[in-house]
């Protein structure tokens, strides 16, 4: 009966993530796969940081183009540069703060 209720709790907390090297499913909370031995944490917070590298990297490069476009451009086109600016800054904050949310 208490398995049970424990099993029911922890369920709602942890998700069954697939093995890389054997395929079986494994609590996403496990250090290593009990069947295999493959280290199981590592590999998603990798997973994490590379699905959010291109967008962060695009966030930079509008930052530094604004930046760039700012120095060099007329009184005119100032605003829309600050606007790309602004929107790289933000873009920037916003990512790392998923990149840091989803890690563990």
């Amino acid at each position: 009966m208490l398995r049970k209720v424990l099993r029911n709790i922890l369920s709602k907390y942890m998700a069954l993530v697939k093995c890389n090297e054997c395929g079986k499913a494994v609590s996403n909370v496990a250090p290593t796969c009990p069947n295999c031995g493959n280290p199981i944490q590592p590999i998603l917070i990798e997973q994490t940081a590379k699905m959010w590298k291109g967008p962060v990297l695009i966030a930079w490069l509008v930052l530094i183009a604004g930046i760039f476009l700012f120095l060099t451009t007329n009184e005119q086109g100032k605003e829309i540069v600050k606007f790309a600016m602004y929107l790289g800054f933000f873009g920037i904050v916003v990512f790392k703060v998923i990149i840091w949310w989803n890690h563990k």
